[in-house]
């Protein structure tokens, strides 16, 4: 334990060596080294933190993040079987919880809109919002915005049991989309505000939906299939959603289908997508696909039959698990954004082993100047060893030292950080970095903690192993 007589001679050694020049400029500078590192980490990692709540908040709440193919189909010809739909979305709410955020039957992928001469690519997500049991939760009043006022307490307890959770809903499809005009047969597109700010669309304007993937033949060859839509509604995306919205079975038709058979999963937290096909591939025996590790597949089982017996107790089987509505396949969002997520992690690793050495250079800056401090006080220490202090206690002085250098440099550190993250707004273009800055306060606590806590254990060490001198060479 640390008594009086240590912290007295601790506050004595430190006003002496602010005194002396050279281990004034030394101390001076290993405070400095400690706080440029815990200022460029902190930094560096919030920085990073952004980019990936900022994509995430971009890109993934709004794309679709897991497809689900089943056997059979779960709507045709513009019509939903609401039983097969609801004993879909109870085997997912069966096997993933509270994971879900939102389900919705799904049709869509890529497609490439044609505006005048523009042709551009992007998300179609394709949705039945006339039909309650098309997406769940079912109510649009789950998905209210903050200023919308519910009137009916009964409608959003219904929305907050389907989710298993009172915690409010992330926004996956807008209020404006869910609200708007999207009914089978006419053809009707949801836009995002930017797009048609950009292109100079209004609503009841005419574009032609290319699916690249989808072609017929004709005398003169092959022709992508395309259909004009008619904009019905342009929505509000603060510039972080660019999905297209349409109808389920009018997508459907452009992939050359009248059948839907696949439910979009929405996850309250789309970067924990690992464990969520985990327990999907466990739930319904699919396995990774040897050609896509995004994607999951059925197990294939291959028997041969020897008599006619045999091949009729296989059909009869093989009937009976077609009347069973199964998962046959999953695809998650990784395989269309793993590389920008990727890339920002992999960017995040290499920057922080840069920055650590920083706290490496800041370890033996203390280490020299606390040496030199030793060194210069060898005579008092001889004295104080004479006089019956032991080596443990000194040390003990030494790490007092330590711990106010340790506080002065992390109150300095604290205040430039709140200084530049208050200031970001005004110099983060100049760095061509227009995100948002978000704290993530745990992850800074623990840079400071961890910084601290390395620099007292190598300094406490090293101590350990300097401060045993011999006191008669010193007062000869």
């Amino acid at each position: 334990m640390f008594n009086p007589l240590i912290f007295h001679i601790s506050r004595k050694f430190s006003k002496s060596v602010k005194q002396t020049r050279f281990t004034r400029v030394s101390y001076i500078l290993s405070v400095l080294a400690f706080i440029l590192a815990t200022l460029a980490i902190t930094l560096i990692t919030s920085v990073l933190y952004s980019m990936q709540e900022f994509q995430k908040n971009r890109l993934l709440n709004y794309t679709p993040q897991i497809i689900v193919s089943y056997n059979q189909p779960l709507g045709q010809n513009g019509e939903i079987d609401t039983a097969k739909l609801q004993q879909a979305y109870t085997q997912l709410q069966q096997t993933l919880g509270k994971d879900i955020n939102r389900l919705n039957l799904y049709a869509g992928g890529k497609f490439f809109l044609q505006i005048r001469q523009n042709l551009i690519e992007g998300q179609v997500l394709g949705l039945d919002n006339s039909n309650p049991a098309a997406i769940y939760p079912s109510s649009p009043e789950a998905s209210l915005k903050p200023e919308d006022d519910v009137s009916s307490a009964t409608t959003q307890a219904n929305a907050n049991n389907l989710t298993n959770t009172h915690d409010k809903l992330v926004e996956n499809i807008p209020y404006a989309v869910l609200t708007a005009d999207l009914n089978a047969g006419e053809y009707y597109l949801a836009i995002p505000q930017t797009l048609a700010y950009q292109y100079q669309l209004n609503v009841g304007d005419t574009v032609t939906l290319i699916n690249n993937d989808k072609s017929t033949y004709l005398p003169s060859g092959f022709m992508p299939i395309m259909r004009e839509f008619t904009i019905s509604q342009i929505y509000a995306d603060n510039g972080q959603n660019n999905v297209w919205y349409a109808n389920v079975f009018d997508i459907a038709r452009l992939n050359l289908s009248r059948e839907v058979n696949q439910v979009n999963i929405f996850l309250k937290d789309p970067l924990a997508i690992e464990q969520a096909m985990q327990k999907l591939a466990q739930a319904n025996h699919l396995q990774v696909s040897a050609t896509n590790p995004y994607a999951l597949t059925s197990e294939q089982t291959s028997t041969t039959t020897t008599t006619t017996n045999q091949a009729s107790s296989q059909t009869s089987q093989a009937d009976q698990q077609e009347q069973l509505l199964t998962p046959i396949a999953a695809l998650d969002w990784r395989d269309r954004l793993a590389v920008v997520f990727g890339a920002i992690k992999t960017e995040g690793r290499v920057t922080t082993t840069l920055t650590s050495l920083l706290i490496i250079i800041a370890i033996l800056s203390c280490l020299i100047t606390f040496s030199f401090i030793i060194v210069e006080k060898d005579r008092d220490i001889a004295i104080l060893n004479v006089l019956g202090m032991s080596p443990k206690d000194l040390n003990k002085v030494f790490l007092m030292m330590v711990v106010g250098l340790l506080v002065r440099a992390n109150i300095w550190s604290i205040l430039l950080f709140i200084t530049c993250t208050f200031l970001w707004p005004f110099y983060s273009p100049y760095l061509a970095i227009s995100i948002p800055l978000q704290i993530n306060y745990l992850q800074v606590a623990l840079t400071y903690l961890l910084c601290s806590a390395a620099i007292f254990i190598a300094t406490a060490i090293a101590g350990y192993f300097i401060i045993r001198i011999r006191p008669a060479q010193i007062l000869r």
